[in-house]
C-alpha cells in the first residue's frame, strides 16, 4: 500500500503555463493521480514512473497519488 500526498507551492514568479512533476512509485501497482481533488493530466513513462502535468493556473495545491481500488 504505497501512496503519496504532497503539498506543492509554485514560485509566484514562475510564468510557465505548465509544470511537470516526476514521481516514482511501486512498479507493480496502478495509481490514481489527483491535483486539488481532480484527476491530473499525466503520462506513465515506465512502470512506476509518472510525468504529472500541472497546468490549471493554480500556484498552490495538493497532489495525491494513491493505488487504484482504494
Amino acid at each position: 500500500n504505497t501512496s503519496l500526498d504532497a503539498h506543492i507551492s509554485i514560485n509566484k514568479y514562475n510564468d510557465q503555463k505548465e509544470i511537470c512533476v516526476i514521481a516514482t512509485m511501486n512498479p507493480d501497482k496502478e495509481y490514481s493521480i489527483l491535483w486539488n481533488n481532480k484527476e491530473a493530466k499525466y503520462k506513465k513513462a515506465l512502470p512506476g514512473l509518472y510525468f504529472i502535468y500541472l497546468n490549471d493556473g493554480l500556484k498552490k495545491g495538493k497532489l495525491v497519488i494513491e493505488p487504484k481500488g482504494q
